[in-house]
């Protein structure tokens, strides 16, 4: 803040008036007390001679003296010397001055010219010299007075004469002067100074004042330009500042008077005070400026606020001093008040502001906390030099201000960089986003066009499907009531069934299709909703009952009637309530109830199952997704029901909410809108949908063969299979009478199984020959039947097909690492399938012959006896060839225990019986029996070709307590007797 000062005054105590405002004048010796006349002022040096304490001065009386009065002895008594003065100056009185000079330079001949200077308290100043002739010659200045009525004018503003002082000659002058100003009376400051020295100190000042605003000028050009090319108000404002700091440094400095004089204020040079107002515009512009430069709205809102109040309280302030000002006639000490006040004001709050600025930490803060403080140290040394020093001087001042607008003018150009930096990053990240939308567009219009070409699939595809669909169903209602034979009809109706369900699904893709393209039809009838719901709920209760889960109907009203499309509401409850019943174990319920509230149709869903985990519930109504309590559900799903039950709901105005817990169960809430508007239908709607019949018929439940009608010696296979309608299809291939196999002959013993659990626990009980294992069931699925089954002891002997949907590579290949003896994909052949299951069971018989020969050759289990015949062979796993090392190793140990049998072998392998039957069965094609008999006979071979133990020795050594067994045995093994082996 460049505020400088002009004019002197004498207000004790309020040094920082004198500073701010300029006092020029500066610090006078003290006044001599001397009661007589001063002597001559005896001019000696060429500097500045202060003259005040060799000044008499007069009062002027009412009728007031003339020059020819003034120099008669009697009025020269009167006057008396300025220090020895009675009376105080007053405003509005016209006092006569006289001072005597003496020129006693050296090179007084050279310096005869001189400049006196008076205060510039007084208003009009007139001066009498002695002439040559004797006679006095006048001049007039002061503050009031026109430029154009003064003789001697090296600067418009001032009150200066010029004077000749002959060499060593006194010279006595004499000056009238008075003060207009109301409250600023004379104070009779003089001083003389030699003509040059008086230019030279001009020209020097009026450089240095010239330098000073060139500078200014030149910074508050640039940020003009830089506002109107960034259009930031921070240049506007700091232009602003820098405008009325080169004002108000003109004005002091007398630069502006010497410019404008002779246009503006020409006869009232007094007005020029008017421009001191620049320092009510340049603080307020300088707190515009911090304010705006710190975005002190966003970094200190109170402060901004308090900022704000400081600026709007600038030209009230400065009303009162133009009031002021013509008040008491420009007199400065008064007029200067309010100036003041605000000053000292913006001053103080700039200081306290420096703490909670700093404490933001923000980069731009520091450069106003340097400049606050530069502008301070300014002032602190003007008022040192005020004090101290005998010349008063705002040089620091102005080079403080200097400091203080290149700190700010280095913080602009921070703050423009940043700006700049950020407006890079905004235009780079606008760019960057603005990629992004034209990739995200690109992408929505791929994926738009991806659904519409998927709709347009889906629906091309269904109405091709719905072709051969509707002949395969056509000649099947023909062929079955042709049909007489009632298992030939059992196997139309398996046709039947499948072939409705493939409707069905078919249909709920067309839906789906039509409900994207909003083309779906939603035919509108009145009627009782809670009678077609009963209706519903009573298709389904042969389904609930043969899962044994109770299905229940309940309400609050007797009726419910409303506008409803029975066909879509169907769809609807059909859906929840087939899922119900599906995610429900045995003995657990499922409950419809239907409610209105409020004009709203509420249809809930209640069921005991297992729940469905939290995370899921967002993504339940998403096409194609399946919650991952699959595992719980009595038979598999498509994904798209719950789907299209939502689209549906959403298509009549209407929404489908859920609520589940894990472990206790689920509720589905569809609400639709009650409305009366179409013809009332007093018959229930039939349930004649397309499909939905299959749906909702009972299908049959296989059990395993009867084990008495059961042929023993047919291989045992063992079906696990959640579809009841595949179960059907696959006896049939595998030629069982419970399915019309009669007529192609029975091949095999069939068990059967309904999920994978249920499979692995059968398998482990029952061991049977071959398995044959759908891959998606729920509870576990067939990778976790294999995983299981090939790494137990008991069963990884056991051949498994893989029956899967899953035809990729990848899902082949799984089941492949994990032990599957082959993968069938559906839908499969039943030839491929019968061809399948005959070479694994070759492949079975191939190995027993193995085993055998390893145990009648005595050749350690794992080596080949035969490289030429084993290479045709399937290599044994590691558990096949342990489990018989192991069985090999009890009978070894036991072979002299005559009661070594069967109750002893299940304890030594801790497994059962049957268990132990058909693994030894199935790996030796011999009982345990005659496994463990091979062995001791084989041993006691061994034994007579080898040592010299008698026949009996050795048949008690294996086991036998009578030698006739034991020969007995030994000829239907080896087809000779004991002693010919020894020949």
């Amino acid at each position: 803040m460049a505020i400088l000062g002009k004019n002197t005054h004498h207000l004790p105590g309020i040094v920082l008036l004198a500073l701010l405002l300029g006092c020029n004048t500066p610090s006078s010796p003290p006044l001599a007390t001397d009661t007589s006349s001063p002597p001559p002022c005896i001019l000696s040096s060429p500097g500045s001679h202060v003259i005040r304490e060799y000044l008499q001065i007069l009062p002027d009386p009412d009728t007031g003296y003339t020059i020819g009065e003034i120099v008669q002895e009697e009025v020269q008594d009167l006057f008396v010397a300025f220090s020895n003065k009675t009376f105080e100056p007053q405003s509005h009185q016209v006092y006569w001055g006289k001072i005597q000079l003496q020129n006693r330079l050296p090179d007084a001949e050279t310096h005869h010219e001189w400049v006196l200077n008076l205060s510039s308290t007084f208003t009009q100043v007139t001066l009498f010299t002695p002439a040559e002739n004797g006679t006095w010659t006048s001049a007039v200045n002061g503050s009031f007075v026109p430029p154009h009525l003064k003789k001697f004018t090296p600067t418009k503003s001032g009150i200066w004469f010029k004077l000749i002082l002959p060499p060593q000659e006194v010279v006595t002058l004499y000056f009238r002067g008075e003060s207009e100003r109301s409250a600023l009376p004379p104070t009779f400051y003089a001083y003389v100074q030699p003509l040059s020295v008086f230019y030279d100190k001009l020209v020097a000042d009026k450089m240095w004042n010239a330098l000073f605003a060139g500078f200014l000028l030149m910074i508050l050009l640039y940020n003009l330009i830089k506002f109107f090319i960034v259009k930031d108000r921070s240049y506007i404002y700091y232009a602003g500042y820098l405008l009325m700091v080169a004002v108000y440094t003109a004005y002091i400095s007398d630069d502006l008077e010497d410019w404008l004089g002779d246009l503006a204020f020409s006869e009232h040079p007094a007005f020029f005070s008017f421009f001191k107002s620049s320092i009510y515009l340049g603080l307020m512009c300088w707190l515009a400026f911090i304010s705006s430069f710190l975005d002190l709205k966003r970094l200190l809102p109170r402060w901004d606020r308090y900022f704000r109040f400081l600026i709007w309280l600038g030209p009230p302030l400065l009303g009162v001093f133009i009031f002021l000002a013509f008040r008491y006639h420009f007199s400065y000490v008064i007029d200067d008040r309010p100036t003041l006040f605000y000053i000292a004001l913006v001053t103080l709050s700039g200081v306290v502001f420096v703490y909670p600025l700093y404490r933001t930490k923000d980069p731009k803060g520091y450069f106003i906390t340097a400049g606050i403080a530069v502008i301070c140290l300014g002032f602190l040394l003007t008022l040192f030099s005020r004090i101290y020093q005998t010349t008063y001087t705002v040089d620091y001042l102005k080079v403080c201000t200097a400091a203080e607008i290149m700190i700010f003018s280095m913080g602009l150009a921070y703050r423009q960089k940043k700006q700049v930096e950020e407006k890079q990053q905004a235009d780079f990240a606008l760019r960057e986003s603005q990629l992004l939308r034209e990739e995200q567009q690109v992408e929505t219009l791929r994926l738009r066009e991806m659904d519409d070409f998927k709709s347009r699939f889906f629906t091309n595809i269904t109405h091709e499907f719905r072709t051969p669909l509707t002949v395969i169903l056509g000649m099947e209602e023909q062929l079955r009531k042709a049909e007489k034979d009632a298992q030939k009809k059992g196997m139309l109706g398996l046709i039947k069934r499948n072939g409705e369900s493939l409707l069905r699904l078919i249909n709920q893709l067309l839906d789906l299709a039509k409900l994207e393209s909003n083309t779906l039809k939603i035919n509108y009838i009145q009627g009782d909703v809670l009678a077609y719901l009963k209706y519903i709920a009573e298709s389904l209760h042969s389904l609930a009952n043969a899962q044994n889960v109770m299905l229940r109907v309940e309400s609050d009203q007797p009726y419910i009637v409303m506008d409803y499309d029975p066909e879509r509401f169907l769809q609807i409850v059909h859906n929840l309530l087939s899922n119900a019943i599906k995610f429900t174990p045995s003995g657990g319920k499922v409950m419809l109830r239907a409610d209105v509230h409020d004009h709203w149709l509420h249809v809930s869903v209640t069921d005991s199952g297992a729940g469905i985990p939290a995370e899921e519930l967002p993504h339940l109504f998403e096409r194609f997704f399946q919650a991952r309590n699959q595992e719980h559900a009595k038979a598999g799903g498509t994904g798209i029901g719950l789907s299209l039950a939502n689209e549906l709901a959403k298509a009549m105005g209407g929404d489908i909410f859920v609520e589940s817990e894990v472990g206790v169960g689920s509720t589905f809430l569809v609400k639709l809108p009650v409305t009366n508007t179409s013809a009332f239908t007093e018959k229930t709607p039939p349930l004649e949908p397309e499909g939905w019949a299959s749906s909702t018929a009972t299908l049959p439940v296989r059990t395993a063969s009867d084990p008495q009608d059961a042929d023993t010696s047919l291989p045992q296979i063992l079906l696990i299979e959640d579809n009841p309608d595949v179960v059907e299809y696959l006896t049939a291939c595998l030629g069982s009478p419970l399915l019309g196999g009669e007529g192609l002959g029975v091949r095999y013993r069939l068990d059967f199984a309904y999920n994978g659990e249920a499979g692995i626990e059968h398998a482990l009980e029952n061991v049977p020959d071959l398995i044959v294992s759908d891959v998606m069931m729920p509870i576990k699925d067939g990778f976790e039947v294999l995983g299981t089954l090939k790494n137990e002891e008991r069963t990884s002997h056991i051949p498994i097909i893989l029956l899967t949907a899953k035809a990729d590579v990848q899902s082949r290949l799984s089941g492949l690492r994990q032990g599957a003896d082959a993968y069938l994909a559906k839908p499969f052949n039943q030839e491929e399938l019968l061809v399948t299951v005959s070479n694994l069971l070759e492949l079975r018989k191939k190995l027993q012959a193995r085993y055998s020969k390893l145990v009648i050759g005595n050749l350690d289990i794992g080596k080949q006896p035969d490289e030429d015949a084993s290479s045709l062979l399937p290599h044994p796993s590691s558990l096949e060839d342990a489990f018989l090392q192991k069985l090999r190793s009890v009978v070894e140990a036991n072979l002299s225990d005559i009661d070594f049998e069967m109750p002893q072998l299940e304890r030594a392998l801790a497994m059962s019986r049957s268990q132990i039957y058909r693994k030894v069965k199935a790996l030796t094609g011999k009982s345990p029996s005659l496994f463990i008999r091979s062995i001791r006979l084989h041993h006691g071979r061994h034994l007579l070709q080898t040592t010299d133990l008698t026949v009996s020795e050795i048949a008690y050594e294996v086991g036998y307590s009578a030698l006739n067994n034991f020969s007995d045995a030994f000829l239907e093994e080896f087809g000779e007797r004991p002693g010919k082996v020894r020949g």
